[in-house]
């Protein structure tokens, strides 16, 4: 019984994480002058199912809404996916891990920046 409510709960983290995708996908570009930099909330969906069910969790909720968003939103394709995942997992994955070791206040954020810096290093190396 616990692990159907696992999955279940993940599957509402994942589909929450999609319908921010699609709302973010409908505002404007957050610069002008950038029209390739647009804010992503989706990640805050997979960090929360990351803290609430582990790192292993943010990388199955990232997986399943990346391959979703790159069939439906995405002009992309493949390499997209790919990338997102990426860069989701970078983060989330990162910050899930550290929480789960330091379950309080001060391993979240020291989890949040910890993956905030992963995050960019990984994505200056595949960008």
């Amino acid at each position: 019984m616990e692990k159907t409510r696992k999955i279940t709960a993940m599957g509402m983290f994942a589909a929450l994480a999609y319908v921010v995708t699609l709302v973010c996908k409908m505002m404007p570009p957050m610069f002008a002058a950038f029209p390739f930099l647009s804010y992503d909330a989706k990640d805050v969906m997979v960090l929360i199912g990351g803290f609430v069910f582990g790192p292993v969790a943010a990388f199955l909720i990232s997986l399943a809404v990346s391959v979703i968003e790159m069939f439906t939103v995405s002009d992309t394709n493949i390499i997209g996916c790919i990338m997102n995942l990426i860069s989701t997992c970078a983060f989330a994955c990162t910050a899930a891990f550290i929480y789960k070791r330091k379950h309080n206040i001060k391993g979240a954020v020291i989890g949040l920046l910890t993956g905030c810096i992963t995050m960019t290093a990984v994505m200056l190396l595949w960008n």
